[in-house]
């Protein structure tokens, strides 16, 4: 009758102890699919994050293009209008020697005639 109380005793124990683990188990279950969801939620911050930054970084470079086209735009509007400002300074020099030369055969035949 000892040895059954004893085994009652034991069998008993080994119950309230596979509980607890049992117990322990649900516990750990638990705080590892709270783990696996931050795990989740953290990634997914990350991936948003990544997309936003890319997102900022790709605009900067449309940006940037942009201003790199507008100068060069205006340095070949500069270079056109200096090339037009040469174009017409030649033009005019040329038609101010061209006018002296159609004058000088005048001027030729005035200084002759007070010559004689």
């Amino acid at each position: 009758m000892e040895a059954e109380k004893n085994m009652k005793e034991t069998v008993q124990n080994h119950e309230e102890r596979i509980q607890i683990l049992e117990e322990t188990d649900k516990k750990h279950e638990e705080r590892l699919r709270a783990i696996e969801n931050n795990y989740t939620d953290l990634e997914n911050t990350i991936l948003k994050e990544n997309r936003d930054t890319r997102s900022f970084f790709q605009d900067i470079m449309n940006k940037q293009w942009d201003l790199i086209n507008s100068k060069n735009q205006y340095d070949d509007a500069q270079n056109q209008r200096m090339h037009d400002l040469s174009k017409t300074k030649i033009e005019r020099w040329s038609e101010i020697i061209l006018k002296l030369a159609g004058a000088g055969g005048l001027l030729y035949l005035v200084i002759e005639a007070l010559m004689k």
